[in-house]
């Protein structure tokens, strides 16, 4: 199984520095697709990377969610300095999702905002990563573009 794994991470990754970023113009997600902004450069279809957040999206077979979930979580905890974990719920294209907010300091000694969900989104099993600069207390702290893909069910 980890084998697969690795295939399955080493084939995104191989797919998203084959591409280049001046082609990409939207990003696809659970079949819609957003345009994105000129400030956040992207190398896939299934990634933002912007300068106050982060969102990432990998799609899995149902099967495999849980575990891979798990998983995700378990080597982000390791690699981490986690200083809190709660659970939240989420909305997703209108589909109640679940995962984590997770707070961490990074390496600047600031503290950071990860949240880690997963679900079944429009026929699709996915786990979701969204990096934040700001503590997303409420949907008001989301930024903008993020909120094409989740709200908080507050």
């Amino acid at each position: 199984m980890k084998i697969f794994l690795i295939i399955v991470l080493t084939a995104i990754t191989v797919n998203s520095f084959a591409q280049e970023n001046d082609s990409i113009k939207k990003v696809s997600y659970c079949g819609k697709e957003f345009d994105i902004q000129n400030e956040c450069p992207t190398n896939s279809k299934y990634e933002l990377i912007c300068e106050d957040y982060q969102i990432q999206w990998v799609y899995f077979p149902d099967h495999m969610l849980s575990m891979v979930y798990e998983n995700t979580l378990r080597n982000i905890e390791q690699k981490m300095n986690i200083i809190e974990k709660k659970e939240i719920k989420l909305k997703s294209l209108k589909k109640k999702i679940s995962g984590y907010l997770l707070t961490y300091i990074d390496s600047n000694g600031e503290a950071k905002y990860r949240i880690i969900a997963s679900g079944k989104v429009k026929k699709q099993s996915l786990i979701l990563n969204i990096g934040l600069n700001e503590e997303p207390l409420s949907n008001q702290n989301l930024p903008d573009f993020v909120k094409n893909f989740v709200m908080l069910i507050e």
